[in-house]
């Protein structure tokens, strides 16, 4: 898959663990997070949709714009960082990475 491929929901289909394939689409199932994942694939679909709900609702919280890419890199990796811990709650990912850089 191209850097291109991944920035586009709607040309993303991911393999989950057991062999089905899931499309990840621009409607119900965005994943924001794609993009800061270099291996989509270790992550299960339903994995990768709690990063980037908890990555939308931290840019949220912290009030970032879209174009504060650095800021947002870094929250992703975070995240990510987190989700290969275990932690797989969006509410809970999102709650530590907003907690880590001192914004409650």
């Amino acid at each position: 898959m191209s850097l291109a491929d991944a920035r586009d929901p709607n040309k993303l289909t991911m393999r989950a663990g057991n062999g089905t394939k899931h499309r990840l689409n621009g409607t119900s199932r965005v994943a924001t997070i794609l993009p800061f994942l270099r291996d989509p694939s270790v992550f299960e679909p339903e994995a990768v949709q709690a990063m980037s709900k908890a990555f939308d609702d931290a840019c949220r919280a912290l009030k970032l714009a879209p174009g504060a890419a650095q800021e947002r890199e870094t929250l992703a990796i975070r995240i990510i960082e987190l989700a290969r811990q275990g932690e797989r709650n969006p509410k809970r990912l999102c709650e530590r990475v907003v907690r880590d850089v001192g914004a409650d």
